[in-house]
């Protein structure tokens, strides 16, 4: 019961003042936290993220091991009557003694770019009912199943990797005579 309501009903029962029998209706709904897992963020330190959209909710856990970074998503469906279904993946990659350089960067809750601070990077997709990992650079060439990659995200990867995108576009095109 809520502490004003509860304190309310108990102080009207002291105090005499109540002489009929009262009925207190109140709905409780889900407490939701603000959403921590939000695109455009770069992840560089171990620990839990979460967001929520309409039905859909996604945590990523990330955790340090050595010279190993794991990640594991969950991506979970509402339902109105309060229950969930839903599942899981994860995996992990080896990272610089140290740990430094590596970052997940969210291109939004279903897409995570895992860079693993030298050589590797991979996209995470999560959606529905379905996920995937792809390795986005393989055999020294950007995979065309990954899609467009953020700006953000390459700017953000050391120069041995930036040249497997193209470069972006200089000044607004010009027309042709």
């Amino acid at each position: 019961m809520h502490p004003v309501l509860l304190i309310s009903v108990l102080a009207c029962m002291l105090l005499g003042g109540c002489r009929r029998g009262m009925t207190v209706t109140y709905s409780s709904s889900r407490v939701t936290s603000a959403s921590t897992l939000v695109a455009g963020t770069f992840i560089t330190s171990a620990g839990s993220w979460e967001s929520r959209q309409g039905d859909i909710g996604t945590e990523l856990r990330v955790d340090l091991s050595g010279n190993q970074m794991s990640w594991h998503v969950d991506v979970m469906t509402y339902m109105p009557d309060g229950s969930s279904s839903g599942g899981g993946t994860g995996s992990s990659i080896s990272i610089p003694a140290g740990g430094g350089g590596w970052f997940v960067y969210v291109e939004s809750p279903e897409r995570l770019w895992l860079f693993n601070g030298t050589d590797t990077l991979l996209l995470q997709n999560a959606s529905r009912g379905r996920t995937s990992l792809i390795t986005a650079i393989s055999a020294g060439k950007l995979v065309p199943e990954v899609g467009e990659v953020p700006a953000e995200l390459i700017s953000r990867l050391p120069e041995n990797m930036k040249k497997f995108f193209p470069a972006p576009a200089t000044g607004p095109a010009r027309p042709s005579i």
